[in-house]
């Protein structure tokens, strides 16, 4: 203590200064690294908001499937219904894949494979039997309209884990 009184008033004025700038330095350096914490908690954030807006995005390109599905019965012009199908397929299958890509739990990975095994069910219903049998009769018959039936419950299937998946991440 004897050391710290025998210096002079500038030193200790300079000294406890200088302390003060440490400090604050030091304050300062610790509020950047926490703001830069939180900004990426709030990127990953969004990101995740995102995500469920892409599985709720996915639950629509379902009901596209169906709607392409409903007017091939319909107006059986199937030069159309193939470039629809083959557009809402490729959104479909883009949707699912980001969906998968961004699951992060194995809840969310099995939610996305219980989507994804439907739509799988869905396309091969519809190219294999539904369509080829409209072709075949050129009207509804109760053959397609059962299938119809089958598919609707296969897009309930597809919508509902993505559906939950959306809530999971919201939650």
């Amino acid at each position: 203590m004897k050391a710290f009184n025998n210096l002079k008033v500038g030193v200790k004025l300079i000294g406890g200064f200088m302390l003060v700038a440490l400090v604050l330095a030091s304050l300062a350096g610790f509020n950047y690294l926490q703001l830069a914490r939180l900004g990426a908690l709030q990127d990953a954030g969004a990101q995740r908001a995102r995500d469920a807006e892409r599985a709720l995005k996915t639950t629509g390109a379902a009901m596209m499937l169906y709607r392409v599905i409903a007017d091939a019965q319909l107006n059986l012009d199937f030069q159309e219904t193939q470039q629809l199908w083959a557009e809402a397929k490729q959104e479909a299958v883009s949707n699912l894949a980001a969906v998968a890509a961004a699951a992060d739990t194995e809840e969310e990975r099995v939610q996305v494979t219980e989507a994804s095994g439907a739509y799988d069910q869905i396309v091969r219903l519809f190219e294999d039997e539904m369509l080829p049998a409209l072709r075949m009769a050129e009207a509804s018959t109760p053959e397609t309209l059962q299938m119809d039936d089958e598919i609707d419950g296969l897009i309930s299937a597809m919508q509902k884990p993505l559906q939950a998946y959306a809530a999971s991440i919201s939650a």
